[in-house]
């Protein structure tokens, strides 16, 4: 059977735009079949004209005996339709309200709006002074999990806004602002998608395989199930088996085999995330040599950028973007200086490395050249 789907959008909250909807659809050979997650689902029957009505909190019977078939409902609302093309519609409309208030819940709304802004909190990643636009190519490259639960949690505070609004104002709402709201928040739905499928694919192929098919089964078991307890369960299961994929820990081990130029006991380890890997050397006064590997040009590039905007910071004490900070540095061959810090960019390798005599230069940058990560 073949089904199509329209997003909900604003049909609830208006009555006669939703109604000529279906009746518009059913001469095009498409009924509804239910309203679920935020679309309304057609089923292709044959076209003919209906008498489509919508009521709320009424006695299925009652409709029945007055002539109306009733094809879903979504909370307390009653979507039917009637053969009789001159029905009069007695049933009173008074719980109309309610019923869509009960709809778009006011205290849900601001729960999830709560959550968001916790969930943003904690995940936000400027925490720590105004950001650049290569640093935040840096942190979603480093902390790719973190980018994902942002950007959930920047949908989640969208779509509780929209659905906040929608029930505040019901037919009221202002046009403009719907559309605002509903593009903000698709907006942040695609970005949130994005960033996870990212991330789900940086967990590894069976990871994502097992991932995808739990999700699929849980989508089989809510779909084609009654709601009890049992079917519950197993839905509850998958979705917990899905999210506990995305906690598998994919860090690189330590590397103890990586010669240190400036001193044989420092500390190596490996520094990395979803668009590069790479290795730091350090010891007490911190990171004194290491190496990235960019998944792409584009990223190494800001990678690149990035490491000459933090040696900035480190010097001078204040956050500037590349093109300002580079004006303080020495350009070299395939990099910049600053002081005895070096910061080279070689193919899709970015190379940092300080304190060092400068005949022993090329032979650090031949040696994190080839060096395999």
């Amino acid at each position: 059977m073949k089904f199509k789907y329209k997003s909900l959008r604003t049909y609830l909250v208006e009555e006669k735009k939703f109604i000529q909807l279906l009746e518009d659809m059913s001469l095009n050979g498409w009924q509804l079949d239910e309203i679920k997650y935020n679309f309304l689902k057609f089923k292709k029957v044959f076209p003919q004209r209906r008498k489509y009505q919508v009521f709320y909190k009424q006695n299925a019977c009652e409709l029945k005996e007055a002539g109306y078939h009733l094809i879903c409902t979504c909370y307390d609302l009653q979507v039917c339709y009637a053969d009789n093309l001159f029905i009069q519609n007695t049933f009173s409309n008074e719980p109309r309200e309610k019923v869509l208030k009960g709809i778009y819940l006011l205290r849900n709304s601001i729960a999830w709006m709560i959550i968001a802004g916790i969930l943003l909190l904690t995940y936000f990643p400027f925490s720590k002074g105004i950001p650049t636009f290569n640093y935040f190519i840096f942190y979603l490259g480093r902390y790719l999990f973190n980018g994902m639960i942002f950007f959930a949690g920047a949908f989640l505070f969208s779509y509780s806004l929209y659905n906040l609004y929608l029930g505040k104002c019901l037919e009221n709402y202002h046009r403009s602002v719907e559309k605002i709201l509903y593009v903000f928040k698709m907006l942040l739905l695609g970005l949130a998608v994005f960033v996870a499928s990212f991330y789900i694919l940086q967990i590894g192929l069976m990871a994502t395989f097992v991932f995808i098919v739990s999700m699929i089964l849980s989508w089989i078991v809510s779909y084609f199930s009654e709601n009890n307890l049992k079917n519950n369960a197993i839905r509850y299961i998958c979705v917990i088996v899905s999210i506990a994929l995305t906690f598998i820990n994919t860090s690189a081990p330590i590397y103890d085999n990586v010669q240190c130029y400036q001193e044989p006991k420092g500390y190596v380890m490996e520094d990395g995330g979803a668009f590069y890997k790479g290795l730091n050397v350090e010891n007490k006064q911190g990171i004194i040599e290491a190496v990235y590997e960019s998944s792409s040009s584009f990223h190494a590039k800001h990678l690149y950028q990035y490491q000459v905007e933090r040696v900035y910071k480190k010097h001078f004490k204040e956050v500037k973007p590349y093109q300002e900070v580079k004006k303080k540095f020495m350009k070299i061959d395939q990099g910049m200086k600053y002081k005895n810090e070096y910061i080279l960019l070689i193919n899709k390798r970015v190379i940092y490395i300080q304190n060092i005599h400068t005949q022993d230069l090329e032979m650090i940058i031949n040696h994190y050249k080839t060096l395999k990560i």
